[in-house]
Formats: C-alpha cells, structure tokens, sequence
C-alpha cells in the first residue's frame, strides 16, 4: 500500500517516517493491541492525473493487552500516486 520513496508524517512521530519505520511501528503496535472497530468519514477527494489527495475524519477503537478499551478519532490527509492499476500512498499527516 506504501509507495517505496513513502514518508509520512503522523502527529505522534517526533519526524516524518518512511515505508521501513511505518512497517516497524505498526508491526510493534500490532502486538500491543487488537482492532475492534474503525470508522472513516471521508471530507474531499481530488484526483489530478496519477496523483490524489485525501482529507478524512477517523475513529478507533482498540483492546490493550490489559484488556482496556481506547478510542481514538483524529484526522488525515493522504497523499496517493496511480502506479500502474493500483493506488498507493506516497505521503500522509494527521493524527488525533
């Protein structure tokens, strides 16, 4: 889903991550928690050539491993560029 030159920048990193850092952190949060529910709410989409751009609401919920419930809600702003017949995230920013 990630491009290869991928770097993002969510509000709890300290600086932008890329492809190799985003894939280490989510596989470290995975063994943290489990998903229980998530929900996007989409605000605008432009598509200008092979590039998009996406603003969206969220909402998250997760299990810890002591059994608490978190929930989350936040914003993003993807950034995405058509390789080939598929979609792929070249940069994003938000968080809660």
């Amino acid at each position: 889903m990630l491009s290869a030159d991928f770097m993002g920048w969510p509000n709890d990193s300290p600086a932008p991550r890329s492809k190799a850092s985003v894939r280490m952190w989510n596989r470290f949060a995975q063994d943290q928690t489990s998903g229980i529910a998530h929900e996007l709410y989409p605000l605008s989409i432009v598509v200008h050539g092979d590039t998009a751009i996406v603003h969206y609401l969220y909402t998250n919920a997760i299990r810890t491993r002591d059994k608490k419930t978190n929930v989350s809600s936040g914003r993003y702003t993807d950034v995405l560029v058509r390789d080939g017949e598929a979609w792929k995230f070249i940069s994003w920013h938000g968080g809660e």
